[in-house]
């Protein structure tokens, strides 16, 4: 289970008051991204992602072929695209006072449930920046039905804390998320870092494929 400062009426006051900008949304964002994209990441190499958006009707394109199955490093860098999107969709849920303190759903569910319907656009557009250089052959990691001695993702979190797990991130990418957080639309992004037209596409290619050569090193 996902700790989160105890959610109440009085701390999404105070998280209103710093416009979901300050260092009590900073705070929040992080658990909830080191949370996210851990189990994200454990979905998407186990496909289990894929029976959660079935199960839950979100459309999504279908995996049919084993190429179609992110392999370690772009999972890891898939997972964190959606949890930056994700991020920033909570925060307009929260300011327009979409979901509540004395709500049946906890908060780390409802963020979840943004991850998820987060996913299918990040994924599509790796399908397509990807599949044509992917060979049918390329084994995907982790098997495909999502069956497994129990969710990876639960022992992975209560092994490492939400800051190991975001401190796992490379720089430039964890301030697009935090920057996501914010608010800020990714064509905004790369003004507000300095970077040049087209860097973002770049910064987020680079990761996969830092990812991808270590996945490689370790084989």
């Amino acid at each position: 289970m996902v700790e989160t400062p105890p959610m109440t009426d009085e701390f999404l006051h105070a998280l209103g008051n710093e416009d979901f900008r300050g260092p009590l949304w900073h705070g929040l964002s992080a658990v909830l991204a080191g949370y996210g994209i851990a189990v994200i990441t454990s979905w998407i190499k186990d496909a289990r992602i894929f029976t959660e958006l079935t199960g839950r009707g979100i459309r999504h394109e279908p995996a049919t072929a084993e190429h179609h199955y992110p392999r370690n490093g772009d999972a890891a860098s898939l997972a964190s695209e959606t949890v930056a999107r994700a991020l920033d969709r909570l925060r307009i849920l929260l300011r327009s006072r979409q979901w509540s303190a004395d709500g049946s759903a906890p908060l780390h569910d409802r963020f979840m449930e943004q991850c998820l319907r987060q996913f299918p656009d990040v994924y599509r557009r790796w399908r397509r920046e990807n599949e044509p250089l992917l060979p049918a052959a390329d084994a995907m990691a982790g098997g495909t039905d999502g069956r497994s001695g129990g969710d990876p993702a639960v022992r992975m979190i209560s092994a490492r804390s939400p800051a190991d797990l975001m401190s796992k991130i490379p720089d430039d990418l964890r301030a697009v998320i935090q920057l996501r957080a914010d608010g800020v639309p990714l064509a905004d992004i790369p003004e507000q870092l300095g970077w040049r037209t087209g860097s973002l596409e770049n910064a987020l290619v680079r990761h996969r494929r830092r990812l991808r050569a270590a996945d490689q090193g370790k084989g």
